[in-house]
């Protein structure tokens, strides 16, 4: 039996990942959620240190609208966030 996703279900999924990227890579990762306008806004540093040089981001996406669009949205912005976590996970190992 397939589980019902949800928009706060694909959420929670993305907040696990940038957690995850900033507790095992080198990478800092970033997120906002205005609940006044209900839009997310992340992104993703070259370090701790080097917190201004962004190599990924997703400015001002609306969490409103078509629910359907909006999960696809989520679902593809959380494989991406595993795929970066993963890659620089792997790189700390080298």
């Amino acid at each position: 039996m397939k589980t019902k996703t949800t928009i706060s279900k694909e959420l929670a999924k993305i907040i696990r990942q940038i957690y995850l990227i900033n507790k095992k890579t080198l990478l800092a990762a970033f997120f906002n959620y205005s609940g006044h306008t209900d839009q997310i806004d992340l992104y993703i540093t070259a370090s701790k240190e080097n917190y201004n040089h962004r190599i990924y981001e997703v400015r001002t996406f609306y969490l409103s609208g078509d629910k359907k669009k909006t999960i696809k949205v989520l679902i593809k912005l959380n494989k991406k966030l595993i795929e970066v976590r993963e890659a620089k996970a792997i790189d700390l190992l080298k």
